[in-house]
């Protein structure tokens, strides 16, 4: 089976999905799985500094990375066009049996979900939460413009929706959108433990030993609590 997964940015800036993508790629590949992804060279308010148009090994991935448009005016750069990721999905879209599409709102995703309904392609969609009413809140009149003109119709043309949690499926619920979805949360690599770990972040930022430490596994965002 050959899978390409498509994802509008891998850069660390972008968090969670970006790590996520390049850890579910490199444990297909270690169960045999032919499996690449495509990219833009998005970094936020930068780019990141590696070659375009051509399959790399990137952090033990096989990616393409193709241009970002990159306009003085944030929205645009942030909804990452790219002309020539539009172009070799065109000629290419079709030598793959599956395309995993990694969140929805932005450029390449879209595309890339338009072309593989019009080229009979199956693939599957995983909105990165998107879908939930936080997210759907945040900028309310364009997202519910570009979902009714666009991406309703491509979420309902996925073979399924990936979802990484219950409650994520369940939010999304009231949408009535009708699609096939799954959950299947994401696979972690847990690193090794740090022996006395608490002592040495004591250490490191001289921190008395009477201090509590909180540690805060997330972005501080409103999205987050």
């Amino acid at each position: 089976m050959k899978i390409l997964h498509i994802i509008p940015s891998v850069a660390s800036v972008r968090g969670g999905p970006s790590k996520a993508v390049l850890e579910m790629v490199q444990a297909l590949i270690n169960q045999g799985v032919e499996t690449e992804v495509i990219t833009t060279n998005d970094n936020g308010d930068n780019l990141l500094d590696v070659p375009l148009n051509k399959k790399i090994d990137y952090q033990g991935v096989p990616i393409t990375f193709f241009p970002r448009f990159s306009p003085n005016t944030k929205s645009i750069r942030e909804f990452a066009f790219s002309r020539s990721l539009t172009w070799w999905l065109m000629k290419n879209i079709q030598n793959y049996d599956l395309v995993h599409i990694h969140a929805i709102f932005s450029y390449p995703s879209t595309v890339a979900m338009m072309i593989a309904r019009w080229q009979k392609v199956p693939y599957i969609v995983r909105p990165i939460g998107q879908l939930c009413s936080w997210s759907l809140s945040q900028k309310a009149k364009k997202k519910q413009f570009y979902f009714s003109l666009i991406e309703k119709a491509n979420l309902e043309g996925s073979k399924l929706v990936h979802f990484t949690a219950e409650q994520e499926q369940q939010e999304a619920s009231p949408l009535n959108l009708k699609y096939n979805s799954f959950v299947l949360p994401l696979g972690l690599n847990i690193p090794s433990q740090i022996n006395q770990a608490k002592l040495k972040l004591h250490q490191i930022y001289q921190i008395s030993k009477d201090t509590p430490i909180i540690l805060f596994l997330s972005r501080i965002h409103p999205k987050k609590g």
